[in-house]
């Protein structure tokens, strides 16, 4: 928690003030501040009721950050050491955010701070906050120890545009060196149009298997992220032709969907290059549906998608936050897995214990502690959790809770009447779902 420490004192630091900052300018503040005041180009969008800002920061780690197919992003906040410039642009921005969200008249209720490495452009950090939990930090009303620990969601991930260049850089590559079938194949979706991606194949692979000719060169990438996980890219091809030019440009849209750090095709669209280049449209034929975007040329590596953060699924994350903090530093928990989200007025909780649980546990008597380290003592936490993060939002608008083991698939379930019943800690185990 200490690491962060400069960081809350950033966010406290300044009582706050009548609204200064219009809604119509408030993301345009952010911008003019960093660049006035401490010669930083941010970013920032608000989307509805959540204000974002992108700051790629020059030099933000101690060493160089490379993302490889071994890298465990889970494992990145004990790994990556902050340097002491890296550290101050973090203040920096978080004075920022800080003052312009507490002086504005526009309905904020999230804010979202992303500090991106410069340098390699693989890793951001990512600090999700509410509002509210600002205020209250400002007022005493909360401690700094709750603020840091729990109320804030603050997490690394690889930067999605990164990972979905290296899909295609690959498929490029593992084409190039004529690499088998099953292998290209691994860069499509199971859910991928087959129409669109037989021409791409063909178009590639026939000529690659002539021995010593027709090997296509990838020219240029280009990409933009247009969805929570869904990344566009164009990339511009050096392609052998039979005609009086030796070599010819084809592109290509890629929709590739994200996970943590691979990506996978789900759509290749070919694309010609206008017959008249135009300084408006580009030098090439947009598809059907992807106008919004603008041409190819334009994209920059620094733009960012961001959707306006709903409370139900903020709050599903602060569960599962808290309890995988709270229960870190336990050795018999070392390996655990939690994860949350909220979908159609449901809270979702899955979890898989690092251990193997005892085949006949015994029962704890009621009115006991629940003991974490089983699948009934841990689902019992989580329903515990929920209903004090619940309650701390006053937020009522869902039906139940529902809890996962994700090895052996038991099931939990509590309804929002059930809940509250779960804030004291001595009382009943969460009743196990017949299967």
């Amino acid at each position: 928690m200490r690491r962060w420490l400069p960081l809350l004192l950033a966010l406290g630091a300044v009582a706050a003030c009548g609204p200064t900052y219009p809604k119509a300018r408030v993301a345009q503040a952010v911008v003019e501040r960093c660049r006035a005041e401490y010669h930083l180009e941010a970013k920032a969008v608000l989307e509805g009721n959540t204000l974002a800002v992108l700051l790629p920061a020059a030099h933000l780690f101690e060493s160089p950050v490379t993302i490889t197919s071994e890298t465990d992003v889970r494992l990145l906040n004990q790994q990556l050491k902050f340097s002491s410039e890296g550290m101050d642009q973090l203040q920096h921005v978080a004075l920022i955010v800080r003052r312009v969200v507490l002086s504005t008249d526009a309905p904020i209720e999230f804010y979202l701070v992303m500090i991106r490495d410069a340098e390699g452009g693989q890793i951001e950090l990512r600090w999700l906050g509410h509002i509210l939990d600002l205020k209250r930090l400002n007022a005493m009303d909360i401690s700094q120890g709750e603020f840091l620990k729990y109320r804030s969601v603050i997490y690394f991930r690889a930067v999605p545009a990164a990972g979905a260049r290296r899909t295609i850089e690959q498929l490029f590559e593992d084409v190039r060196r004529r690499a088998p079938v099953p292998t290209i194949a691994k860069h499509f979706s199971s859910q991928a149009d087959l129409r669109s991606l037989l021409p791409f194949l063909v178009e590639q692979m026939v000529p690659a298997s002539r021995p010593g000719e027709g090997m296509a060169t990838l020219a240029e990438i280009r990409t933009r992220h247009v969805g929570s996980e869904t990344v566009l890219v164009f990339a511009r091809a050096l392609v052998p032709s039979m005609g009086a030019q030796p070599v010819r440009e084809q592109g290509y849209y890629f929709v590739v969907e994200m996970g943590e750090l691979h990506g996978v095709i789900r759509q290749v669209i070919p694309v010609a290059l206008r017959p008249f280049p135009d300084a408006t449209l580009g030098r090439w034929l947009i598809p059907q549906g992807f106008a919004r975007y603008g041409p190819p040329e334009r994209w920059g590596e620094e733009e960012f998608f961001m959707e306006r953060v709903q409370l139900p699924a903020f709050l599903a994350e602060q569960v599962a936050r808290r309890v995988r903090v709270d229960l870190a530093a336990r050795p018999a928990m070392a390996g655990l897995a939690v994860v949350g989200e909220y979908a159609g007025d449901v809270f979702q909780f899955q979890f898989r214990l690092g251990h193997a649980a005892p085949k006949h546990a015994i029962s704890p008597r009621q009115g006991a502690e629940p003991d974490p380290a089983t699948p009934q003592g841990l689902a019992t936490v989580l329903a515990q959790t929920t209903a004090t993060v619940v309650r701390s939002y006053e937020f009522a608008g869902f039906k139940r809770v529902v809890i996962t083991e994700a090895d052996s698939g038991a099931t939990w379930a509590v309804t929002a009447e059930q809940l509250p019943l779960y804030r004291v800690h001595h009382t009943l185990l969460v009743p196990a779902v017949a299967s």
